[in-house]
């Protein structure tokens, strides 16, 4: 029989405190500066974000998985989704410091269609919009961060 291991009960706690509603609420409201029930509103309007673990977690729950270990078992996918992200990212950002047009990609167009969706359904302005957008990236990087520190804790375990 193996002693709990603190170090995990911690991410766990952490990790699931973080799930609830209410949490995602006060995070997303905390990091844009808008009202709780703004927040909601324009969440709920724009849910599922591109780019997020959305999709994840409801695929998760229809396997019957514990996010985490789902997670875990898609990190090295999604850890490689990420850097060419990343480099799709700033290789706009460098055509537009140097005044070209950005190269056009799929996900970038699909986020922005769903920016410009959520503003005309809500009536918010763009910047708001993408303002939330960007919390609710920042939400789940710090999910998926809590996630890859508990695999890489699973992996340590010794036997």
């Amino acid at each position: 029989m193996s002693l709990p291991d603190p170090a995990m009960n911690l991410l766990n706690a952490e990790y699931n405190a973080l799930l609830t509603p209410q949490a995602r609420t006060r995070f997303l409201s905390s990091y844009t500066g808008m009202a709780a029930d703004r927040v909601e509103r324009i969440d709920q309007s724009g849910s599922p974000w591109p780019g997020t673990l959305e999709r994840e977690t409801r695929e998760a729950e229809a396997l019957g998985i514990e996010l985490s270990r789902y997670l875990a078992g898609l990190a090295e996918i999604m850890e490689w989704d990420a850097v060419q992200l990343e480099q799709r990212t700033a290789s706009i950002a460098a055509a537009l410091d140097r005044g070209d047009p950005p190269e056009s990609s799929p996900e970038f167009n699909a986020m922005r269609e769903r920016i410009l969706h959520v503003a005309q359904s809500t009536g918010e302005d763009l910047v708001h919009i993408a303002a939330l957008h960007g919390a609710v990236l920042a939400y789940h990087h710090v999910l998926f961060g809590l996630v890859n520190r508990a695999a890489l804790l699973r992996k340590q375990r010794p036997g």
